[in-house]
């Protein structure tokens, strides 16, 4: 991989990081905006922002995954066994995310909760994107693992 994509795609960490620490500063001020709109959501408002700046610090968490394994791209140790920790730590917090969306989802189902069905629509998008996100990872994983073993065979053969 060129030094110069390697380049971009830290950048690209660091502003998803960066965009990220934003929205988790802003995401109570928008709760409070919600509330002062319908006071009837004041009791789900703690636990809601707990779930969602906990899915919110799930993305930092990948995204230094992310910069790790590409450091091993340059490096050209991403066929090693310890590349695996990376992945699985990318997958668990992608995981973590999605189940968190699902809970919010299943919660304000269950409960009732007030308000408007285009949140619960995007939540349930979200949580089918990470659902989907997941699954890709894991396949991703395999396909490292494999790649992993016949890098492993061939260096035995050589």
């Amino acid at each position: 991989m060129s030094r110069l994509l390697l380049t971009s795609l830290r950048g690209i960490i660091l502003i998803g990081a960066l965009f990220c620490l934003v929205a988790m500063g802003f995401l109570p001020l928008l709760a409070f905006a919600i509330v002062d709109g319908d006071p009837a959501f004041t009791p789900y408002l703690a636990l809601y922002i707990s779930a969602a700046e906990l899915a919110l610090v799930c993305v930092p968490v990948s995204l230094v995954s992310l910069w790790r394994l590409l450091t091993r791209v340059r490096d050209d140790r991403i066929f090693e066994p310890d590349a695996f920790r990376g992945v699985d730590v990318i997958i668990g917090a992608a995981a973590l995310a999605t189940a968190l969306t699902a809970g919010v989802v299943l919660h304000s189902w269950i409960f009732h909760v007030p308000g408007h069905i285009v949140p619960t629509f995007l939540l349930i998008l979200l949580g089918l994107a990470g659902l989907g996100f997941v699954l890709t990872m894991l396949v991703m994983r395999s396909l490292l693992l494999r790649a992993t073993q016949l890098r492993t065979e061939m260096a035995e053969v050589i």
